[in-house]
């Protein structure tokens, strides 16, 4: 981490301040850098891309050179896209503003479309034309995408503009399109849809999906699209449509780790779920249920297989919409368990991190019950329990403080060097993020609140967005959460927090600072060693299921 920010502070950046001014083979080195940063596949880092293509931004507007910009704004969008989909599912006003910022810089690339003809350079054209097309992925109206790739889509097919950049991939662009209006095909059940956004949605759909069924061996990437199609247009009924989906699933080797294959062991389970969730008649039928244990099993066994050196964006955005759209039913594996396995396996250190603090949350926990023995009675998952059933689900709270940051996949930039301001404005919303995956599962509940308020004031001159503590049964356990997690991840000292009681934190959960039981707790976790804690982690997973 030190090396990298020496490299960034000493060498990208002051290059990044001196850009109008640079020499030609600086400018041309730095796009290229970016592309090995980027990929749209592996995405190694891309904050330091939307560093490189903001700064080569600002630089062709100053040059007033209108080449430049339009390429430079939808590289610029393209980064934001693929920097926001890990909070692609969390409902915040944060989230809304990034997806829009990145619309704005497609559409105004797209706005030169009125230059077309006088845009002397093919390549520059090639980016007006995907940038009017990615309008569609970035907004999150569906009455735009439709508008957006509907336009694409005649402009693409019509002889004029062909004849005026005959060099352009136009058929691709029309293939693209009609993938990305068919992306639409949720929506055709809501109801709100003009006849005219119905037909072109609908025309797509037959454009990408019909000619998948017709072939010797369909790719589930796209025959699945084609017959859920025709389920929510009516055209399919909901046994058929169930017994084609569970054939697809089965169909698809488990440890087949490309697109196709990560398609067919996670997103069809998870589709599967969904469509039992929102048929509840379907779950009386216990073939169904046990079919979904068995599919989920099928799912957890091909994420946990997926070795390192294949780990790359499209992985990760699956790993995030599994722990968005799980269906936990009682014959299933629990929601707390799915989380906490996929943590071990692609989060290690912040599964680490999540294990100190809830020692140190347990090691409070006994401290406060020392002074006040009904301090958590507001809580009906434990009152009237024993102590060591309240420290278990202490424990387990502390666990899943952290699923958010699970599902917005920051660890592991945080790993290599500091965060950029955007970015930690992203991790900002990981507390947002752990409390809608963890408020809508039985085996979970009980932990959103401590999830969304750890990081809270106790007295609410900070508050977090959402987090209302007088309205909180579990505001004790934030309480414990919130000094838990300053002590052991922010570093502050014991004096810091005694400080700040009655402001940041919980006078009765500081005064338990004072207690050496918790300071030697402290001490030792603080102490230890990454090498020791991995150790443990190694220990006590070994020779044990995973799920």
């Amino acid at each position: 981490a030190e090396k990298n920010r020496a490299l960034l502070e000493n060498q990208l950046f002051p290059e990044l301040d001196i850009l109008p001014s640079a020499d030609e083979d600086t400018i041309s080195d730095l796009p290229a850098f970016a592309s090995k940063l980027v990929d749209w596949k592996s995405n190694l880092d891309t904050g330091v891309y939307c560093a490189i293509h903001s700064a080569l931004l600002r630089m062709y507007r100053i040059r007033q050179d209108r080449d430049g910009i339009i390429r430079e704004l939808y590289q610029l969008g393209m980064g934001m896209y693929y920097a926001n989909r890990p909070v692609e599912q969390v409902p915040c006003a944060e989230q809304k503003s990034r997806y829009f910022q990145t619309e704005m810089l497609f559409t105004e690339a797209a706005s030169y479309f009125r230059f077309f003809d006088k845009l002397h350079n093919s390549q520059t054209q090639g980016y007006v034309i995907r940038s009017l097309a990615n309008i569609a992925i970035a907004s999150r109206d569906t009455h735009v995408r439709i508008a957006a790739s509907g336009r694409v889509l005649r402009i693409a097919q019509d002889p004029y503009y062909r004849r005026i950049a005959p060099d352009l991939p136009w058929d691709r662009f029309v293939r693209g399109t009609h993938q990305q209006m068919s992306s639409n095909r949720k929506d055709l059940s809501r109801g709100d849809l003009t006849k005219e956004e119905l037909a072109l949605v609908l025309d797509s759909c037959y454009e990408v999906f019909r000619p998948e069924e017709e072939t010797d061996h369909p790719s589930v990437r796209w025959l699945w699209p084609y017959y859920e199609m025709g389920y929510n247009c009516g055209y399919t009924d909901l046994e058929t449509t169930l017994r084609r989906l569970k054939g697809l699933i089965l169909q698809t080797d488990p440890e087949a780790f490309d697109v196709s294959g990560l398609y067919g062991n996670i997103q069809l389970p998870l589709f599967y779920g969904l469509l039992l969730e929102h048929n509840p008649k379907l779950l009386e039928d216990g073939r169904n249920t046990r079919f979904l244990d068995e599919a989920y099993r099928r799912m957890l066994h091909c994420m946990l297989s997926v070795q390192p050196e294949n780990y790359d964006d499209f992985l990760f955005y699956l790993l995030a919409q599994a722990l968005n759209d799980y269906v936990e039913l009682p014959s299933c594996i629990p929601y707390d368990t799915f989380v906490l396995t996929c943590m071990k396996r692609f989060a290690p250190a912040l599964y680490l991190r999540a294990a100190r603090c809830a020692r140190l949350m347990q090691s409070l926990t006994v401290s406060l019950l020392s002074s006040d023995t009904a301090c958590f009675d507001d809580i009906p998952e434990i009152r009237g329990q024993n102590q060591e059933a309240l420290l278990h689900f202490v424990y387990r709270a502390g666990m899943l403080l952290h699923t958010g940051e699970l599902k917005m996949r920051l660890t592991c930039t945080a790993c290599t060097r500091s965060l950029f301001e955007e970015e930690d404005r992203m991790l900002r919303m990981h507390p947002i993020a752990g409390y809608a995956d963890l408020s809508r599962h039985k085996s979970t509940a009980a932990f959103a609140d401590t999830a969304l308020g750890h990081h809270a004031w106790y007295t609410g001159d900070k508050a977090y967005p959402m987090y209302d503590r007088s309205a909180s049964l579990y505001r004790k356990m934030t309480d414990v959460a919130c000094v838990a997690c300053a002590l052991l991840e922010e570093g502050i000292s014991i004096q810091e927090a005694e400080r700040d009681a009655g402001t940041r934190f919980s006078p009765p959960i500081v005064a338990c600072l004072r207690d050496e039981r918790v300071q030697a707790e402290i001490s030792l976790l603080r102490e230890a060693s990454p090498r020791e804690a991995y150790r443990e982690l190694y220990d006590l997973e070994t020779g044990k299921e995973a799920y």
